[in-house]
């Protein structure tokens, strides 16, 4: 084990007790080091392999360090507590039987149909202040920061805050009702446990005697309360991430919990990891320079053993045509697999798409429909977790009528209100079907078929589970209502239901004791990077830059490198600058042997064409690092300047109407309208400039004026006169 490790590594793997926080820079070899820290204290502290718990993001990422781990120590990693959060919690509320030990995870699909049904009961269906979208998104949010409905209530200060706590407080008792957490709960609920039954907090907190954390730097506060909770007895806690890749603000995610880490264990050793074994020195070199712009990080600087290799390429095309049908060149002309092409927003694929198909390129999208989010794989799922879990309003809703049974909104308007009128679920208002007098008889024979039907579904056996699932498809009609179908694509939904099944056949080989409440578990878990198979396929695969972390490709090609696309700021704020340059940084140390980076002279956005400015941060990367190549044949060699007064330079001005040299220097367009600056308004009147974002036709304004109101213009239509600067 000693001779496999680098310094760095033995550092981090020999340091054995108290708190560890490990700077592990790209391609750095952190896995190697949790997994051989785990076989180190199971090998040579007799440490039992059950008081190590080793936490995670991904199921991909938890699959490699179990693997890993196995060929360690050669004995099975089965009952180790070695997962991401997000199932390891899942795993802690079965085992102290919550809800009984029998709960629905419910989806992000799920939650907006629950408060689509929620906003409809309260009036507020037809609202544009409240979608089902920026609900579940604001939960969400608060579920990350542990608030609850009841905290929430006593800081509310507004009318729009006082129905929104009415949503989330109805949200919470119906999930509550339907024996039914999302995939915030997980997290929460484990922490409201500990923090409840002191009996059961000690018993885990005595039990973990080591925890090791990865990805440290993505954390929220829910997770980090968690890890605090956890490691709070023994103190034996690594943490292993680079504050130089958190990219995940936007969903909760606190860069300060890596970087503040001596505050809450302020004995804590510290090792960084800085010899890359993935990228050549040049997209070392090209990505340091990047990142050290940045000045909310710890430093360090990665380096490398292997070869120079090729330089950077800086390529400048017409249009997101043009861009797409050079990467395809270049992927036709490569002489194997792992090619991948990353883009800001997810908009940017469908012109590699195109070019991919009329050029005969195999390609894969991760982030697009998953497999398990296509509909005759969840109307499956939504009859295993009904008979799971009878108390799943949001499942029985989805398939009491798939197939036709003769039950139509009617029927279900009664069996909703009996529900509500009695406090029971909907299970429960079919079972009284014969209460139900708001329904003719044949309606409540209608009902009276699901109930007998599903109650036999029931007690089916579950001893070989590919056979239960398989019978549940053929006796609910399912399967014969899809050969049946006319709709276009009848062929392929079979073929998903038949993967479906050999799925269940997957779990049960690789889990020698199966449940059904096993195998959905594990199904609601999936993300977008567990179902991507090893990139040694002869695919292109294009992915999102969030969705690339964790990755590595031979070649990578980064496109849209333009503002107010990458960065894509909507506030100016130098977090998210800061953020959007570490995005960038990741891009580009995912690339092994090959990175190109391309900007346009135009982009299409909404639907219009306006001339795209490079990006600032093409401005940062050392110069010597670049090949720069002009895929444009000389047309636009130079740039007219649009907003008729500014440069791609540092301070250097120009004439309304003089040229731009192509690759002079790529920094953002300097305008104008600036934040501090004083204007008029012929409405509003007098105000300040307090931000700015977009570019060119696409800039706003966010504005404070005298009578106190902040507001957004577009500055094209605003009409605004300049006074001075603050």
């Amino acid at each position: 084990m000693h001779n496999v490790l680098n310094e760095k590594q033995r550092e981090a793997v020999y340091t054995d007790a108290g708190p560890l926080l490990v700077f592990a820079g790209a391609g750095s070899g952190k896995t190697r080091v949790i997994t051989h820290k785990i076989a180190r204290m199971i090998f040579e502290h007799n440490v039992s392999p059950y008081r190590i718990m080793a936490l995670t993001f991904t199921n991909k990422a938890a699959r490699e360090m179990v693997e890993r781990i196995e060929n360690l120590v050669h004995v099975s990693a089965k009952g180790m507590w070695i997962g991401t959060f997000h199932s390891q919690c899942a795993r802690i509320l079965r085992r102290e039987k919550v809800y009984g030990g029998v709960f629905t995870i419910y989806d992000t699909d799920d939650q907006k149909k629950l408060l689509k049904n929620i906003l409809a009961d309260l009036g507020l269906g037809d609202s544009k202040r409240f979608s089902p979208n920026d609900v579940q998104h604001r939960i969400s949010s608060l579920k990350n920061r542990l608030i609850t409905p009841v905290m929430f209530r006593d800081a509310v200060t507004n009318t729009f805050d006082e129905l929104f706590v009415r949503i989330y407080a109805e949200y919470e008792r119906r999930l509550s009702a339907s024996q039914a957490l999302d995939f915030d709960d997980l997290i929460f609920r484990v922490i409201e446990l500990f923090k409840g039954n002191n009996e059961v907090c000690e018993k885990y907190q005595e039990n973990i005697l080591y925890l090791l954390v990865d990805e440290y730097q993505d954390t929220n506060l829910a997770q980090y309360e968690l890890i605090k909770i956890l490691a709070s007895r023994h103190r034996n806690i690594t943490v292993v991430g680079d504050d130089d890749q958190a990219i995940y603000s936007w969903r909760g995610a606190d860069i300060r919990n890596i970087l503040e880490f001596e505050k809450t264990f302020p004995d804590a050793h510290i090792v960084r990891l800085e010899q890359n074994y993935r990228s050549t020195k040049t997209i070392l070199d090209a990505s340091n320079s990047l990142i050290r712009r940045n000045k909310e990080r710890k430093e360090k600087s990665l380096w490398t053993e292997n070869e120079g290799g090729e330089k950077v390429d800086l390529v400048y095309v017409v249009d997101e045509r043009d861009e797409a049908a050079y990467i395809a060149r270049q992927a036709q002309g490569s002489d194997g697999p792992g090619t991948a092409v990353f883009y800001r927003t997810n908009a940017q694929s469908r012109s590699l798409e195109e070019a991919f198909r009329n050029n005969g390129i195999p390609y894969v999208i991760v982030g697009g429909l998953r497999f398990y989010e296509r509909k005759e794989i969840k109307d499956v799922l939504a009859y295993l977790r009904l008979i799971v879990n009878p108390a799943d309003d949001i499942s029985l809703e989805r398939i009491i009528n798939v197939p036709r049974r003769g039950i139509g909104e009617k029927t279900m308007d009664e069996l909703r209100r009996y529900a509500r009128e009695n406090n029971q679920v909907l299970f429960q208002a079919v079972q009284n079907y014969g209460r139900l007098t708001g329904l003719t008889q044949r309606e409540r024979d209608a009902v009276a078929g699901f109930k007998n039907r599903f109650e036999d579904f029931q007690a089916y056996p579950r001893d070989d589970l590919k056979r239960f699932v398989s019978d549940i498809v053929r006796d609910s009609g399912y399967l014969q209502f899809l050969e049946q179908s006319s709709e276009e694509g009848v062929a392929e939904r079979l073929e998903n239901v038949g993967e479906l099944i050999t799925a269940v056949q997957e779990y049960c080989d690789r889990t020698p004791e199966a449940t059904l409440e096993g195998f959905l578990e594990e199904v609601s878990l999936i993300t977008d990077i567990d179902t991507l198979a090893d990139n040694g396929g002869s695919h292109v695969t294009l992915m999102t830059l969030h969705s690339s972390k964790g990755l590595e490709f031979d070649r990578v090609f980064v496109t849209g490198v333009e503002e107010g696309l990458l960065p894509l700021i909507r506030d100016n704020d130098e977090n998210d600058t800061e953020e959007e340059r570490r995005l960038m940084y990741v891009g580009m140390t995912r690339a092994r042997k090959k990175l190109c980076l391309i900007h346009a002279a135009f982009r299409s956005r909404y639907g219009s064409s306006s001339q795209a400015v490079p990006s600032s941060f093409l401005d940062e990367i050392s110069s010597e690092c670049l090949r720069k190549i002009d895929n444009t044949g000389g047309r636009f060699r130079e740039l007219a300047s649009a907003s008729g007064g500014s440069a791609y330079g540092a301070g250097h001005k120009r004439h309304p109407g003089e040229v731009i040299p192509l690759f002079e220097n790529f920094s953002q367009v300097e305008s104008t309208y600036r934040k501090g600056q004083k204007i008029y308004h012929p409405i509003w009147g007098p105000g300040m400039i307090l931000s700015v974002s977009g570019f060119n036709e696409n800039m706003k304004a966010e504005i404070k004026f005298q009578n106190a109101s902040i507001k957004k213009v577009m500055v094209k239509y605003a009409r605004l006169e300049f006074v001075g600067d603050e």
